[in-house]
């Protein structure tokens, strides 16, 4: 036997370029596709921690918005009460304690988001309730009113610390 015949001896056979090309390609496409659905599943789970993140800081900041709002309601409210008569501050004064109770609540609720959202109690709650105090104190010594319909005397009142 001289080797031509096929099924005697076994021949290299050579591929073409075309099948050499549609093989690689082939297996670039399954290699891409696998990194594809590894990737998918990643950022699955990626995307939902990062959407509980965000949704946790959004309530929090949202809290917080509550409190800003409720406390320029409250300043607000201060500020018109010096430029009241003593009958008319009498009547908003029960206006005033109405937003001091709102402002109250609205601090307890962001001191209880932040606490179920980062597992711990807000560091600066004790100074703000401070501050708060100090503030909510001179506002009371400013406006309030005596029985003969004068105000308190507040000459002897310190500036703020800001001022």
């Amino acid at each position: 036997m001289d080797g031509t015949d096929a099924g005697i001896t076994l021949q290299r056979r050579r591929w073409g370029l075309r099948a050499r090309i549609l093989v690689g390609f082939t297996a670039v496409i399954v290699l891409l596709g696998g990194a594809g659905i590894v990737a998918s599943v990643a950022l699955r789970d990626s995307g939902a921690t990062s959407y509980h993140a965000v949704h946790d800081v959004a309530s929090v900041y949202s809290s917080v918005v509550d409190v800003q709002d409720a406390l320029t309601t409250v300043r607000v409210q201060g500020s018109r009460l010096g430029t009241m008569s003593a009958q008319e501050r009498g009547l908003r004064r029960r206006v005033q304690e109405q937003n001091i109770a709102l402002l109250d609540a609205a601090f307890m609720a962001f001191e209880e988001r932040f606490a179920a959202t980062y597992g711990r109690a807000f560091d600066g709650a004790a100074d703000a309730r401070a501050l708060w105090d100090e503030y909510a104190d001179a506002q009371e010594a400013a406006y309030a009113s005596r029985s003969d319909g004068t105000t308190a005397d507040v000459s002897q009142a310190q500036p703020c610390a800001d001022a």
